[in-house]
């Protein structure tokens, strides 16, 4: 009887000691978010405030073409042609973004904490790791610039097609050593 009893203490204590160290993993779960950086890109380059910015420095423009400040007229275009550049770039290939997560982060540190991620991540760069639990918060990020149906239809297609390269993107080849951005 006291075999039993033993036998039955030691089953139930082993039970426990699993038990626990299955939990204890389920909790230590790292959860990351993941963004499709494209479909925050043409959400953002199709939004308000970004049509906003493009009024401000359409404005500034034509404010310094009529008072003859052609220092200011070039200093404008020139950003004009590079934002233009850049969010192509964002678009269409895997291009950094993180001046368009800055318009958003307070909204974006909420969706976080409601979806329980511990940081975000462009799903191009993601490596996967076990015990990592990865979530998908593209729709929800680009939801933050309040899409268009029309901009939602794009993204939709977007999601069917790979990046374009980052040299392909930027106009370099394999054998480009004369910018930036193919090192």
């Amino acid at each position: 009887m006291k075999r039993k009893a033993k036998i039955t203490s030691c089953a139930v204590l082993l039970i426990l000691i699993v038990t626990s160290v299955l939990f204890a993993q389920d909790i230590s779960t790292e959860c990351i978010g993941t963004y499709d950086s494209r479909i925050v890109a043409l959400s953002y380059g199709r939004s308000e405030a970004f049509g906003n910015w493009i009024r401000d420095l359409m404005a500034e423009y034509e404010e310094a073409v009529e008072t003859g400040d052609t220092a200011r007229v070039d200093e404008l275009e020139t950003m004009g042609i590079a934002m233009q550049e850049l969010l192509h770039k964002q678009v269409f290939s895997i291009w950094p973004i993180d001046e368009i997560l800055e318009t958003v982060e307070e909204d974006l540190t909420i969706v976080m904490e409601e979806v329980g991620v511990t940081s975000l991540v462009n799903i191009w760069e993601v490596e996967e790791e076990d015990g990592i639990e990865y979530i998908d918060l593209s729709d929800e990020i680009a939801q933050l610039f309040y899409p268009d149906a029309e901009t939602l239809g794009i993204i939709e297609e977007i999601k069917k097609v790979e990046p374009v390269s980052i040299e392909e993107v930027s106009g370099c080849s394999e054998s480009c050593s004369d910018c930036d951005d193919c090192e």
